[in-house]
């Protein structure tokens, strides 16, 4: 059994002009989303194995605040994932370890939308951001991943405040 944490990355900020979208920062809200998200994941006893991340400014960011306290957790950055489809997700899945059972793959809509949409069969519309889709899969190897998995859970930061 393997499980996937799609993840949008935290609330963003627009104040400075001309900044580049690849190097905007996470905003107030979603510095303070994260701990909280961290702390549902926690209650469902599903912490990542093994975390991929693009390198934008605030997918990095928001991967760091939610497992950088975890001890052994490798967060491995990937430029490919900003603003990634999700055939790039997937290849980054089928690329993990077979001892990793919990992967953690933070990103960008639509991709992450699509992605949980893709995986799961169920409409999503709108990952929000530092939305978590949580989905098991019945393979033994990321290699084997099949096409759909049993979607676990569907948590965003709105739901615990």
């Amino acid at each position: 059994m393997k499980t996937v944490l799609l993840i949008r990355h935290g609330k963003s900020s627009w104040k400075k002009k001309g900044q580049k979208d690849y190097d905007r920062p996470l905003n107030r809200r979603g510095l303070t989303d994260a701990p909280l998200m961290f702390k549902a994941l926690k209650k469902r006893s599903l912490l990542p194995d093994k975390v991929w991340t693009s390198t934008a400014n605030r997918a990095i960011s928001t991967a760091t605040l939610l497992f950088d306290s975890l001890d052994d957790v490798p967060i491995s950055g990937s430029k490919d994932l900003y603003l990634a489809e999700p055939k790039q997700y997937i290849k980054h899945l089928k690329k993990t370890d077979k001892e990793k059972d919990i992967v953690a793959l933070v990103g960008h809509n639509p991709g992450i939308t699509e992605l949980a949409e893709q995986l799961t069969g169920v409409r999503f519309d709108n990952v929000p951001t530092l939305g978590i889709v949580g989905i098991s899969f019945d393979c033994k190897k990321w290699k084997d991943l099949p096409k759909h998995g049993k979607l676990l859970f569907f948590d965003y930061p709105k739901m615990f405040k």
